[in-house]
């Protein structure tokens, strides 16, 4: 049919019905079927995972039978399915970087997630075993059908490859009740075998469900194990990526005045959490508000077509979308977008140039202030990750010229950036995001709990002083630099004086009472290290974040300012001494 519909869509027009396709790869148990349904439902909509394919077939008809929260949900189930992919992507930076096993990018070509990559892990199921052993246990289980279980019966928590081994020894059947932890601090201090007691802590225990009734375990635990898949995590990742970015495109977001509609077309509204469907996704554990996450959380997939397309279709649904692109940055997509390792940046670079600057997370005064009187580094969402001079780039230069920096190296007297400070940036934000890239292994769908990143510190920058979109030691550089034009001399000169003023008025005494502030103020013990600040931030930024706590606007900015403070201080080797 698929071949068919591809050489005569014109001639066969429309499908009828085309949720009865949907419907019934939601509920089928062979692999090679759901694989070849949604092999047809792409052709349906005329994508392809070829992109010398990609737009042979245009029948509208067929996409807007697939414009409901059903359908949606269910690509984006096939969406996150791409963290299970086992091929993982070798580059110059994932090399340098050496990042261990159980990162989804890493250096080797064939590795699985945390050991070997087998013929089913490529195709089909998404593998277990050694596979997933250094991944974080996520899945508590009870062996009983009463919903919510009686806490004696809950048993974790568990990882997929352990629920399977419970499957063969019938410890556990296809219809007792699971649900996965949540946890706010994906720290990775904590002994991830140490399991002997269920925290009840972790347990969500508004979301027990039959354990065939969980898409991603029904997958992987309860298929009939006759027939492999067709394609591998990464391309029906792809597939399902690409389906969605033509829904998106059905409509258009603007009139004939180049006035955005209100509201926001359908698919914008389904895959934004903006539309309250009275529909219901296959499985209820994809939540309207949960679906942009999903989208996201592909970026740190380790496939670079899958991590393209995503970062295309987060564009084309932040793009005259108010009500969404506010709060964006809840999603982690920022911290994603900047820890991708691979060189095609270009889609990235698109992304974050149409969102870094509208996002609303200032808090304080900067909340009040009019842009023009905040520095760039304070208006972007990006300004505490990368330097002020790359953030420049973006923003004067265009995506191409940003692209071809943060890929390259560059050292001028308007951007210093390289390999070193790349690796740098990349390895500060896998510490904040800790093993929530693990967790996305064994759980697909999991939502990352936003929690703000403090400034990130370039040792090559420590001697640089910034004014004015230039670097002064390069600019003053004649040897290196002569004649290098500079735009709005006297906003440079004016910025040269703050600056000097700045150095001339620091007092020492302060500097030493503020170090003993912010340790207060974090908690922190004499001898304290990295993973003592670490852990202290994580824990008070998320209890007092004005999002989740406006009453606690004041504090957040205090526990910023302290960790901002005490940082370098403990990256130089040195620990944490308490006044006398």
């Amino acid at each position: 049919l698929e071949r068919l519909y591809a050489h005569h869509a014109k001639t066969l027009g429309p499908w009828p019905d085309l949720m009865i396709l949907v419907r019934s790869m939601a509920s089928t148990k062979h692999i090679e079927t759901q694989h070849r349904l949604l092999a047809l439902l792409a052709t349906l909509l005329g994508v392809s995972n070829d992109n010398d394919c990609h737009d042979l077939i245009n029948i509208p008809d067929n996409a807007e039978q697939l414009l409901n929260a059903e359908c949606i949900g269910q690509l984006c189930q096939f969406v996150a399915w791409g963290h299970t992919n086992g091929a993982q992507v070798g580059n110059l930076i994932s090399s340098v970087l050496k990042l261990p096993a159980n990162r989804l990018i890493t250096d080797g070509s064939g590795a699985g997630f945390g050991g070997s990559i087998s013929d089913s892990q490529s195709k089909g199921t998404g593998g277990q075993g050694a596979a997933d052993e250094s991944c974080p246990p996520v899945w508590f289980v009870a062996n009983t059908t009463r919903n919510p279980p009686p806490p004696e019966s809950i048993q974790g928590p568990f990882r997929v490859s352990q629920l399977k081994q419970m499957l063969a020894d019938r410890e556990v059947s296809a219809y007792d009740q699971v649900t996965a932890s949540h946890v706010e601090d994906y720290s990775q201090d904590e002994d991830p075998e140490n399991t002997s007691t269920v925290n009840e802590a972790q347990i969500d225990t508004g979301k027990w469900r039959r354990l065939d009734q969980v898409w991603q375990l029904r997958w992987q635990l309860c298929t009939d194990g006759s027939s492999s898949g067709i394609f591998g995590p990464a391309e029906v990742s792809l597939l399902a990526l690409r389906a969605l970015v033509r829904l998106v495109d059905l409509h258009k977001s603007l009139d004939s005045r180049d006035i955005p509609y209100f509201p926001v077309p359908i698919a914008k509204r389904l895959l934004c959490g903006l539309q309250r469907d009275a529909s219901r996704s296959i499985d209820s554990s994809a939540r309207h508000d949960n679906y942009l996450s999903m989208v996201s959380q592909t970026l740190l997939c380790n496939d670079s077509k899958v991590v393209d397309s995503s970062a295309e279709l987060l564009h084309k649904l932040m793009l005259h979308n108010h009500a969404a692109i506010a709060k964006f940055y809840l999603s982690g997509a920022f911290f994603f977008a900047c820890s991708y390792t691979g060189s095609n940046f270009g889609g990235i670079s698109r992304l974050l140039q149409n969102t870094h600057l509208r996002q609303h997370f200032r808090s304080g005064f900067a909340a009040a202030a009019d842009d023009s009187e905040l520095p760039l580094k304070d208006r972007s969402i990006l300004g505490n990750m990368l330097p002020e001079g790359l953030l420049f780039i973006l923003v004067n230069y265009g995506v191409e010229r940003f692209t071809e920096v943060f890929v390259g190296s560059f050292d001028t007297p308007e951007v210093i950036w390289n390999l070193e400070m790349r690796k740098h940036l990349i390895e500060m934000i896998r510490q904040h995001l800790g093993d929530f890239p693990s967790r996305l292994w064994q759980n697909t769908t999991t939502e990352y709990e936003y929690c703000p990143l403090p400034g990130i510190a370039y040792k090559r920058l420590e001697k640089e002083i910034f004014c004015h979109n230039y670097y002064l030691d390069n600019l003053c550089d004649e040897s290196r630099f002569p004649n290098w034009p500079i735009a709005e001399p006297v906003e440079v000169f004016r910025s040269c004086l703050e600056e000097w003023k700045q150095q001339m008025y620091r007092d020492e005494s302060k500097e030493a009472d503020a170090k003993e502030d912010a340790r207060k103020v974090l908690d922190l013990q004499t001898g304290d290290g990295s993973k003592e600040l670490r852990k202290a931030y994580r824990n008070l930024a998320r209890k007092y974040h004005p999002d989740k706590n406006p009453a606690g606007r004041e504090m957040f900015e205090k526990i910023q300012a302290a960790y901002e403070l005490l940082l370098p201080i403990i990256e130089s080797g040195e620990t944490i001494v308490a006044a006398e």
